[in-house]
């Protein structure tokens, strides 16, 4: 039980720094901004990425209960809110 406890305490402690430094490190590529300029840009956009959010809106609730399963033995995480 220990060691799973070392590796969380490390875990939550680079976590941490990360948050801390206050943003990306300095020689990580700059942001790609997709520019939209009218509605009909949006709305293909938004037709582009349905497929996609529709996947993630059906296998989310498996990919938790699985991720949950894997931590249930470091913490009782397995309450939903």
């Amino acid at each position: 039980m220990r060691p799973i406890r070392t590796a969380v305490a490390a875990i939550l402690a680079i976590s941490a720094s990360v948050v801390l430094a206050g943003g990306p490190p300095p020689n990580s590529p700059p942001d790609k901004h997709l520019p939209l300029y009218d509605a009909e840009q949006v709305a293909r956009l938004i037709r582009a990425i349905d497929p996609l959010v529709q996947q993630a809106r059906q296998t989310y609730p498996g990919a938790k209960a699985r991720g949950l399963a894997r931590w249930s033995h470091v913490c009782s995480c397995n309450s939903t809110p």
